[in-house]
């Protein structure tokens, strides 16, 4: 993974909405690096995917919650998207509530089905391997954004382009700083 990240250059990758950036090993592998500090403002945080997958965290801690439709929950706006990150048809208006959260570390693991709609609060730096498993929605996936909370927008600090090789080297240094601090003996920290 290390290799990965030192030499990003030569790999594909991609800067979601959310400050979640992820690497391209192959097509059923791939590494996220995340700092939400690097968010869209006004993003949708919510989301399912078009593929199951496990998530296994190579360094730091997340935040998992998971949300299911329930007339008691909050508003949100539900958006289908394509495999190509485009919008497909209009908006539509649901309810979700949320599931307690689940809290992951370094050696940890959690899975998820694509039509689960889910939430990741990252520490800045926290790196995850994500396996991809069985593609059960070849056609797109869903973003969901809460009518009732309105969420604080991204820091001032920006990437300057989602694909630029500067965001890139940010974020593999961010993930490299992080993974040499979780290697160190605790008493050196």
């Amino acid at each position: 993974m290390k290799n990965a990240l030192l030499h990003v250059e030569d790999l594909e990758w991609r800067l979601g909405t959310t400050g979640v950036f992820t690497i391209t090993l192959s097509e059923d592998l791939a590494v996220n690096i995340f700092d939400h500090e690097m968010a869209v403002p006004g993003r949708a945080d919510y989301h399912s995917h078009w593929y199951d997958f496990r998530s296994n965290i190579v360094a730091g801690r997340l935040r998992h919650f998971r949300y299911v439709n329930d007339e008691a929950g909050f508003d949100v706006l539900a958006q289908e998207v394509s495999m190509e990150h485009q919008p497909v048809g209009a908006p539509f208006a649901l309810r979700l509530r949320e599931c307690p959260c689940e809290t992951y570390v370094i050696g940890d693991s959690y899975e998820i089905t694509a039509p689960e709609i889910h939430r990741v609060v990252a520490d800045p730096g926290t790196v995850t391997l994500v396996t991809r498993q069985r593609k059960t929605s070849p056609n797109g996936y869903y973003v969901f954004k809460s009518l009732a909370v309105q969420e604080p927008g991204a820091s001032a600090r920006q990437a300057p382009s989602g694909n630029s090789l500067e965001t890139a080297r940010q974020f593999t240094a961010l993930a490299l700083a992080k993974i040499e601090e979780e290697q160190r003996p605790l008493a050196l920290r």
